[in-house]
């Protein structure tokens, strides 16, 4: 950002451009610099004696910028990385995550249903709820996690209903997601792809080992958020109680509450026989 601030004040001086980095004042800057013929000869008003090394470099890599990209104008920036490091940290402790602003940003892209974003989302922060002290997920990341996965879960329906978890894993893992550090990027991912069909262990061992066991515990509670708000009405799970240990979860239902969703019921037998396959045990209990 040096190189491109002290482009922009010799431009200015040279009244080869007046606020902004033109392509044609960088045109004529590099004619200059070639008729000066070695670095050690550039004289510029406004080039600072330690910026004279690398600026002829710069100069060609900027202009490479604007050919490449057919640019006629750059705006130069005076935020700098560590000024964009600052501002996502006073964000996220004014209550003003930029990551926030990217989860909407693509569920406005890719079309996503809102409201059962949102159910889905209250559901699982339900369950969580339930299980984050014995599961030791207590640390906010986790919560975090798990409820900006719950807003995307369904991002692969933009690409095909077939295999549609698979898709948005995809989308995730690849995407440029402002404000999401590389680490939580790969586990917002990795639990979209795994909140439906079969437990896919393979998955996990793409994260770090500190995520590996966190990650599995948080799709199987986002897995059954979902099970829980298949007719994509409102859904009404408060009575629905939830205890874990390891590997293990219990779901407690009324016989009134599952007479009255017997797909759901379906549902949570089925993700009973995938968890099965991955050595992990779901049992229901019926009061």
């Amino acid at each position: 950002s040096g190189t491109v601030r002290s482009i922009r004040q010799v431009l200015i001086e040279h009244s080869w451009a007046n606020e902004h980095i033109t392509r044609k004042g960088l045109e004529r800057l590099r004619e200059r610099l070639l008729e000066v013929g070695h670095v050690s000869h550039v004289q510029l008003a406004g080039l600072k004696e330690d910026r004279r090394s690398i600026f002829p470099s710069g100069c060609a890599i900027l202009l490479g910028i604007m050919q490449q990209l057919s640019l006629k104008t750059i705006r130069f920036s005076e935020g700098a990385l560590r000024e964009g490091l600052l501002y996502d940290q006073l964000g996220r402790v004014r209550h003003e995550d930029v990551r926030d602003r990217t989860v909407t940003a693509l569920q406005a892209r890719y079309h996503l249903d809102q409201h059962q974003a949102q159910q889905v989302e209250r559901a699982a922060l339900f369950l969580y709820d339930q299980a984050k002290s014995e599961w030791c997920l207590e640390e906010s990341k986790y919560r975090d996690i798990l409820q900006r996965a719950a807003s995307l879960h369904e991002i692969g329906l933009a690409i095909s209903h077939t295999q549609f978890h698979k898709h948005g894993g995809y989308l995730l893992k690849h995407s440029d997601l402002a404000g999401f550090s590389r680490v939580e990027q790969a586990v917002l991912s990795v639990l979209v792809r795994a909140h439906r069909r079969k437990f896919p262990m393979t998955v996990f061992d793409e994260l770090l080992d500190a995520w590996y066991e966190p990650a599995q515990r948080l799709a199987q509670l986002l897995r059954l958020a979902v099970i829980f708000n298949r007719s994509r009405v409102e859904s009404d799970i408060q009575s629905v109680r939830l205890a874990v240990n390891e590997e293990n979860v219990t779901l407690s239902l009324t016989q009134a509450w599952l007479e009255e969703r017997p797909l759901t019921l379906a549902d949570l037998q089925q993700e009973q026989r995938y968890l099965s396959k991955v050595d992990k045990q779901l049992r229901i209990l019926i009061q």
